[in-house]
């Protein structure tokens, strides 16, 4: 991040804050906070705070990030578009969503056992777009991916 001051054109409680979509789709634009801004690439300057960004390709919500805009900053953000694949399970098929990788601050200062608040990196990793169906995982454990047949509880298999 890098501070910039009033003379590139910032107001008190601004930050500035470029947004690309990659890979570029043609038409998709981008939402913060739900107002739609435009088509890619933005260059904005938002009140300081957490933002909801979203970008959208007809009608559906390709990207979702937060991001902290801070006081002063120029940064440049790049969302991915959420990319899909689909995973053959035996006779069964599970939709799986590329989850981009990120960091983010965890922990609570105020909390002793959730202390010391500290940076958290994670990989990119995919997962299922939907809740694993008993079918799915009777799939997986014949495959030999998972372990031990849940019991249903009586919701009832093949749901």
């Amino acid at each position: 991040m890098v501070r910039i001051s009033e003379p590139f054109g910032l107001k008190q409680g601004q930050g500035r804050l470029g947004v690309l979509l990659v890979p570029h789709k043609v038409g998709a634009t981008l939402a913060v906070d739900g107002k739609d801004i435009g088509e890619f690439p933005q260059d904005l300057t938002l009140l300081a705070g957490d933002r909801k960004l979203e970008a959208i390709l007809g009608g559906e919500v390709i990207a979702s990030d937060f991001v902290k805009v801070i006081d002063g900053s120029n940064e440049q953000w790049v969302m991915t578009g959420n990319q899909s694949t689909v995973v053959n399970i035996g006779k069964e098929k599970l939709e799986m969503a590329m989850i981009p990788s990120g960091k983010f601050e965890m922990g609570n200062d105020k909390v002793s056992r959730e202390s010391p608040i500290h940076s958290v990196s994670v990989k990119a990793f995919k997962m299922g777009k939907t809740e694993v169906t008993f079918a799915q995982w009777d799939a997986c454990v014949a495959n030999g991916g998972c372990k031990d047949r849940v019991k249903d509880r009586g919701w009832g298999r093949g749901n």
